[in-house]
């Protein structure tokens, strides 16, 4: 390894639930950047009550550095203490955080250091009183960064309505790694694995399973949808808390048989190679991965208009868009694709056009590094 001191080190750092959307950003960032003239460095809180180390598998199986953070609870003295020591042991150039806990965390380990911090914002899911807490308190602090990236146009819009001023806030659209989705995949192996049927329609989802993913509204329209279409089956990818109620829900309707939960999946592009159509039924949103990298595999999307995806998808171009919690309008576009494969094909490649010329991670790290350039030369 070379000297410490002629290194340019970004360091990621994230309280995980899982591997899910800001992970999978982070992750797509860390590949780009470890071709550049920076080292990323993924930190990772591993909560005591609710650990989730995901991001550091993810690091130690792509030769990425990581270090892990001990944190006992909401407030953590020595967690903050140790950040700061890895900052200055490891002499890193940039904090990036991603999420409000590292935000505060972030903002307390670096006090009275001169070093750039950069926010990234996700969407703010308030999905609890705490995390609630946490929420307006990671609002009223975020001033204190020096930029702020909003993934979308409209957690970029929620940022400014904080009173933030507007240069420090820049939108940074997410972006996928397309050549993962563009391998040849053993298909018939994948269905085996999933129990999935040979003659069966695979209409597929991938998040997780919490209230504002929208699930319930698609499995009201599934029941519908197999009744004229015996031949679907629905693949539940994901994990989290309402995993059981969906499963008793599909049950209660008497579609079990055409639902599959898989819990979390390794292999997301094995899993989209064997899908028909990909479904997005959520009640809010920012800028989902999911979405972009079942367009990157040229698979016909469905998606809620909430959050930013109506800036994604052109409605009818390059995939449909359904009003959110109607499963009616969900039940409409899942037949019509599976009854036009030649229409739903059109659109599958129109959406891929889409992330190629707009939502690469090339393109993404690309702007991150300008960024960084920024500051780098301002030190």
């Amino acid at each position: 390894m070379n000297d410490q001191t002629h290194q340019k080190k970004i360091l990621q750092l994230r309280s995980s639930f899982g591997f899910f959307g800001a992970e999978n950003v982070i992750a797509e960032l860390a590949k780009e950047l470890a071709c550049s003239e920076y080292i990323p460095v993924i930190g990772v809180f591993n909560n005591k009550k609710n650990p989730h180390l995901e991001l550091a598998d993810f690091a130690l199986k792509n030769n990425i550095e990581f270090q892990i953070f001990d944190c006992r609870g909401a407030v953590d003295l020595k967690t903050i203490l140790s950040i700061r020591n890895f900052i200055k042991e490891k002499n890193i150039t940039i904090v990036q955080t991603h999420g409000y806990k590292a935000n505060i965390y972030v903002l307390f380990a670096t006090l009275f250091k001169k070093i750039p911090l950069i926010a990234t914002c996700h969407p703010w899911i308030k999905t609890s009183a705490k995390i609630k807490i946490y929420t307006i308190i990671d609002k009223l602090l975020l001033n204190r960064f020096n930029k702020i990236i909003a993934i979308s146009a409209e957690v970029k819009r929620e940022i400014l309505d904080m009173g933030i001023p507007s240069e420090k806030v820049l939108l940074i659209d997410n972006g996928i790694d397309i050549g993962r989705f563009e391998k040849r995949f053993d298909r018939e192996k994948t269905r085996r694995q999933f129990g999935i049927p040979a003659q069966g329609k695979v209409i597929c989802t991938v998040g997780r399973l919490s209230l504002e993913k929208g699930h319930a509204t698609l499995i009201e329209a599934a029941s519908k949808v197999i009744k004229n279409y015996p031949l679907a089956y629905f693949v539940i990818a994901g994990d989290g808390v309402l995993k059981n109620d969906l499963i008793n829900e599909s049950k209660k309707l008497g579609i079990g048989d055409h639902f599959i939960f898989t819990g979390m999946v390794d292999d997301i592009p094995a899993l989209l190679s064997v899908s028909d159509i990909f479904v997005l039924p959520s009640l809010t949103e920012g800028l989902p991965m999911a979405l972009l990298e079942a367009m990157a595999a040229k698979i016909p999307v469905i998606a809620s208009r909430v959050g930013s995806i109506p800036e994604i998808l052109t409605h009818n171009e390059s995939g449909l868009l359904v009003p959110p919690a109607n499963s009616q309008e969900l039940e409409k576009s899942i037949l019509a694709l599976l009854n036009n494969r030649q229409k739903a094909g059109e659109m599958a490649e129109n959406g891929y056009r889409t992330i190629v010329n707009r939502y690469s991670s090339k393109i993404m790290a690309r702007k991150y590094l300008d960024i960084y350039a920024e500051w780098s030369a301002s030190q």
